[in-house]
């Protein structure tokens, strides 16, 4: 995976996040709460290219994703911590979902 971050420097990760529990369906309403996995940017992105295969039709996509400024607020703006309300956190954790066909989906 190849990311560019918001200052515009480059960073190449070779090591994936292997899934983790049921992931097919639809998304954990706790994802917030969990904990960051291996691919950790220091700063926020702006780019993330990334090769994945598709083992239900078999084949390799490349996708690229873009973060617009609306995803660097969220990932800026403090709001009430799930495990502690009265703490404030912050997104840094992007979910990214792959389906056949190559369709990628971000939340």
């Amino acid at each position: 995976m190849n990311l560019l971050d918001a200052d515009g420097y480059a960073s190449t990760y070779r090591t994936i996040d292997q899934p983790q529990g049921i992931s097919v369906g639809k998304w954990s309403e706790r994802n917030s709460a969990g904990n960051a996995q291996f691919n950790k940017a220091n700063r926020l992105p702006q780019i993330m290219i990334f090769c994945w295969d598709s083992i239900i039709d078999k084949k390799i996509y490349q996708s690229t994703l873009l973060f617009t400024q609306d995803t660097w607020k969220k990932m800026t703006t403090p709001y009430p911590d799930v495990l502690k309300p009265a703490k404030n956190a912050y997104r840094q954790t992007v979910l990214i979902g792959l389906a056949p066909e190559g369709k990628v989906r971000s939340g």
